[in-house]
């Protein structure tokens, strides 16, 4: 019995160290997540406020080596430092600079995107989270013509 018990444990031990590890399960390149080179553009959907984001995206050796974002409002004009004001009347300082720290937080986007190599790895920033959907969205509109 003991001697059953121990010929079963050396079995799952070497059946274990010779199993495939994931990191080698792509080795010979045939999942590989790497892009074709070129500049692909994509867009997101039109958010409940009618703006939408558009990005264009480098990939050269396969990787992604520049990516922008624009933030567009629903007339189609980039968020600036205007982005919050009240258009007639008083405007409210309290939103105004949570729209400006929106803003400002989302042009953290495609530096992150380059550093971490794909739009999963990429973190939501606090304050521009519905930027960070509709980055998502048209980054992955721009990638599915990399592939």
């Amino acid at each position: 019995m003991k001697k059953t018990l121990l010929l079963l444990l050396a079995l799952s031990l070497l059946l274990t160290a010779c199993a495939k590890k994931p990191d080698d399960a792509c080795a010979d390149g045939s999942c590989s997540d790497a892009y074709k080179d070129g500049t692909y553009h994509g867009e997101s959907q039109a958010d409940e406020w009618g703006g939408k984001v558009t990005t264009d995206i480098t990939i050269k050796d396969g990787k992604i080596v520049e990516a922008n974002l624009k933030n567009l409002l629903a007339d189609g004009s980039e968020k600036d430092e205007n982005y919050g004001k009240a258009k007639e009347g008083a405007t409210n300082q309290g939103l105004y600079k949570i729209a400006q720290e929106a803003v400002k937080n989302s042009k953290e986007y495609p530096k992150l995107l380059i550093e971490k190599g794909k739009i999963e790895d990429v973190e939501a920033i606090s304050g521009a989270t519905v930027t960070f959907k509709s980055f998502t969205e048209a980054v992955n509109d721009a990638l599915k013509d990399a592939k």
